[in-house]
This record gives C-alpha cells, sequence and structure tokens, in this order.
C-alpha cells in the first residue's frame, strides 16, 4: 500500500495533537481527512494502541474509537479542493501538483495525555492512513472558506520590468509619458502599455498595444462624435499558452505541458528569459515592416479575408497587392467585424487609393449599410468624386 498523505506535527498541547496534513500523488490528489479514523491509524503506525488491523477494521473503530480519539476539528484549509479545478489549472499555469494540493491543519482531541504524547513535533512524514471510517459521528466539518494557495513563481515588477526591456533591447522606442511606449513610422505607429496582472496564483504581466494611423485623425470634423481615432486596431503580445507572460519552465514548448512533466520541477526560467520570450514578438525588422503603408494596408485585408462566412461580405474580394509582415500567432487583436469594414474603407483613402476605397464601401455596405457617424463626411466625398 503507498502513502496517501504527508503529515507533520505542529503542535501537542496536553491531550491535543496539531497536524498539519497533505495528500499525496497516489490517489484523490484534493483528498482531505476529516474523520478520527485517520488518527488511529497513525496511532497504530507509531507503535499503537490499537494495532494496524484494528484501525482498518470499522467494526472495532465504531466499538473503541471513543478509548483513543473524543475530537476532530479543521483549524485552518488552504489550497485547491476540487481536482478537475487543480489539475486544469496546474497545466494551464505551469504549477506543480504539489503546489496547488490542499493542506489542512486539523486538531485532534486524544482520550488521553499519554496517547497524545505518541506524536512529538517533527519534519514532514509520510503515512498510509486515511479515512477509514467515513461514517465517524464526531468527523470533522469540511469548511466553506479556505486560502488560497501561495503565489508561485515570483515575478516582482513584472510590468515595469517588461517596458524597461523594450526600451533596453530594441531600437526605436521611445516613452513619451513615461508610462506608455511608442514606436514611430511615416505612416503608422505602434504604442504598447504593460501591466502586472494581479493573478495570485501566477504573476506576472500583459502586454496591451495598438496600432494607429494618425492621417485617419484629418477624415473627421471638430463636431461632438465626429473625430476620427487614429487607432485601427488594438489588442495583447500573449505568449502560446496563456492570455498573459509569467516564468514558464526551462525548456517550455510552446503548447501545454503534460500536468505530469513539471511535478517536482522546481526551475523556471529567468525574468529576463521571460522578457526575452516577450520581445521576439517585436522583432525590430517584421514591426518596421508593419509601420508601413503596404504592411498596414496588407494587414487589413488579411484580417478582413480570415473573417467566418457569416462576417464576410457576400460581395468581397481583397483590394491591393499589399503584404503584411509574418506577425505570428502572439498578436491577438481585438475589434468589431463590422466597424473594421468602414475602418478599411478611411485607411484605403488615407494610404491607399480612393478607387480601392470605394470598392471598400461596397463591401462595407453589404454588411452594415450606414457608416459610422465619423465617417460620414468621407463616404459622401468618395461617392461624390465617383
Amino acid at each position: 500500500m503507498t502513502e496517501t498523505f504527508r503529515y507533520r506535527t505542529l503542535a501537542v498541547e496536553g491531550r491535543d495533537v496539531v497536524l498539519e496534513v497533505r495528500p499525496t500523488l497516489a490517489g484523490d490528489l484534493c483528498a482531505i481527512p476529516l474523520t478520527r479514523s485517520f488518527f488511529a491509524h497513525l496511532l497504530a503506525e507509531r507503535g499503537g494502541p490499537p494495532t494496524v488491523d484494528q484501525s482498518l477494521d470499522v467494526a472495532w473503530l465504531t466499538s473503541h474509537l471513543d478509548e483513543l480519539v473524543t475530537s476532530i476539528v479543521v483549524e485552518r484549509l488552504r489550497g485547491m479542493t476540487h481536482e478537475q479545478l487543480l489539475r486544469s489549472t496546474g497545466t494551464k499555469r505551469q504549477i506543480p501538483i504539489e503546489h496547488l494540493q490542499p493542506t489542512v491543519t486539523l486538531r485532534a482531541t486524544m482520550h488521553s495525555e499519554a496517547i497524545a504524547a505518541a506524536f512529538s513535533i517533527g519534519s514532514w512524514e509520510g503515512t498510509r492512513a486515511f479515512d477509514v471510517w467515513q461514517e465517524d459521528p464526531r468527523r470533522a466539518v469540511r469548511p466553506d472558506q479556505f486560502d488560497t494557495f501561495d503565489p508561485f513563481g515570483p515575478f516582482p515588477d513584472a510590468a515595469k520590468g517588461a517596458k524597461e526591456a523594450v526600451l533596453a533591447k530594441l531600437p526605436g522606442w521611445e516613452t513619451p509619458d513615461g508610462h506608455t511606449l511608442r514606436r514611430s513610422a511615416a505612416d503608422a505607429r505602434l504604442t504598447l502599455s504593460f501591466v502586472d496582472t494581479g493573478e495570485t496564483e501566477r504573476p506576472g504581466f500583459e502586454a496591451r498595444y495598438a496600432l494607429e494611423v494618425p492621417a485617419m485623425s484629418t477624415l473627421g470634423s471638430h463636431r461632438v462624435g465626429e473625430s476620427v481615432s487614429p487607432t485601427i486596431l488594438s489588442g495583447q503580445l500573449q505568449p502560446p499558452f496563456s492570455h498573459y507572460w509569467f516564468r514558464r519552465y526551462v525548456g517550455a514548448g510552446d503548447t501545454f505541458p503534460e500536468l505530469a512533466t513539471f511535478v517536482g520541477q522546481p526551475e523556471l526560467d529567468s525574468t529576463d528569459a521571460t522578457y526575452a520570450h516577450f520581445l521576439r514578438l517585436l522583432d525590430p525588422p517584421v514591426v518596421d515592416a508593419l509601420l508601413t503603408r503596404a504592411g498596414v494596408l496588407g494587414l487589413i485585408e488579411n484580417i478582413v479575408a480570415s473573417y467566418s462566412k457569416k462576417e464576410l461580405p457576400r460581395n468581397h474580394r481583397r483590394l491591393g497587392t499589399y503584404v503584411a509582415p509574418p506577425l505570428g500567432s502572439g498578436w491577438k487583436w481585438t475589434f468589431h467585424h463590422q466597424k473594421l469594414l468602414w475602418t478599411r474603407v478611411a485607411l484605403h483613402a488615407v494610404l491607399g487609393t480612393h478607387d480601392d476605397a470605394r470598392a471598400a464601401i461596397e463591401q462595407a455596405r453589404a454588411r452594415m449599410k450606414v457608416p459610422p457617424r465619423e465617417l460620414k463626411r468621407l463616404y459622401v466625398s468618395l461617392v461624390e468624386s465617383a
């Protein structure tokens, strides 16, 4: 029989014994002992009484357990108590099982101080004990409230470090306001901002960006609701396995690893290595190519062409021969499908040709008849100049 739990004695106070207990990996990953029969088996392993056979006999326990242990209560519970959630969290966040498993502090009152003296304060040790008598009428009550586990993979000032890494390692970036980063070119600019995630179990940072075309601002008016934002697209730069960046395992691939592969493997990437993974998404030649007329228009054409059949205009065709740089799957764009069709009209008007802009109008009207208020002036001018 394999070990079921690990435990250590925290205190022996008269007849009371206080233990900290956590499950092993042998069975239920979230098991919590709550009956006095668990302590009976521990006493048997320590020389008894009772004997091991008696501690495994429910009939014997029913008649004699009161002579050994009179009560048991839960003083503290922390960690994850649902195995499915533990497995999904561990895999998604690359956290070892042992770090997520529940740890319970139990206080058991023995029948006498002599019985309590079988325990002594010490280090962690294994046991084969378990809740033999599940129907113990004096079993402890499982608490509804419990503490979360400690953060795994500390990452202090992660967002601040990400910003500093971009400024130190990549050319052409500036921070005009001391917070946001900006990379500018003649036709477009890219802005970056970073925030600490607040994910208590796995600290890290989010990288948010916006792609802007300053010439878009010339299309609107100063009237309320008629100004045109230079931001055409926004989103996040993400690793392949998560929506934010954290210190993953050394050598971890770009897909979710099996949970078992990092049991007992505490070596994590350094913070510098994590930033290095992130910076690859901002490869200077790729960003330079993006911030060109051809890069922006090629990107917008790629995104529209990737629409689902439901969202794609029936009369869709690609406009121009513009080619976007290969940005990779880490660039996660956020946009409104129908509104982006009208943004496409404006982009072709300021960066491309009016013929392509008028062709984009016909496609946009197939999904959204009326242009956004801020683009009505452009719409009228394009139609009248046809």
